[in-house]
């Protein structure tokens, strides 16, 4: 028995198409970075210093610790429900925030995902791999669900 579609159902699929390309990105590339680069040989090249990896871990942390929290509370305030939206659609309105909230947050960590492999690419510091690898994993606890999206709209709700 196939269950009816509905409008939250479809933009829910197209959300986790995003979020699960958005990952599946961020996996290659790090796939790639690790093959072309590996890090067993330790050395940084051309005897630079070790100042990206710094900046990219610093940057991940303010990012994902200051800055994500920020802007979806930002966003959660912007979308804060009108007196005259009508309750049949509230819904669905609601539903358009949740979207726009997962898809700005899993944007952020793959841009840091991906600036500590540029970083590891340029000096080969394992713990560049360990802060992308933590973002990933991140990311994917994060994946939008079926059931956490109607949690999320049932306690809007009762807002």
């Amino acid at each position: 028995m196939r269950i009816a579609s509905s409008p939250q159902n479809d933009e829910l699929k197209t959300l986790q198409i995003i979020v699960g390309v958005l990952i599946s990105a961020l996996v290659v590339s790090m796939i790639i970075a690790v093959v072309r680069f590996p890090f067993f040989k330790g050395e940084v090249p051309d005897g630079n210093p070790v100042f990206l990896s710094y900046i990219a871990l610093a940057v991940s942390l303010i990012a994902i610790l200051v800055i994500r929290p920020l802007l979806l509370a930002a966003m959660q305030r912007s979308r804060a429900p009108a007196e005259n939206v009508d309750q049949a659609d509230r819904p669905n309105t609601l539903f358009a925030g949740i979207f726009q909230r997962i898809l700005v947050e899993q944007a952020i960590l793959e841009g840091m995902g991906h600036f500590n492999l540029a970083a590891y690419m340029s000096e080969r510091q394992i713990w560049s791999l360990l802060v992308t690898t933590a973002i990933i994993l991140l990311m994917v606890f994060r994946f939008p669900k079926q059931d956490r999206a109607e949690r999320w709209l049932e306690r809007q709700t009762l807002k």
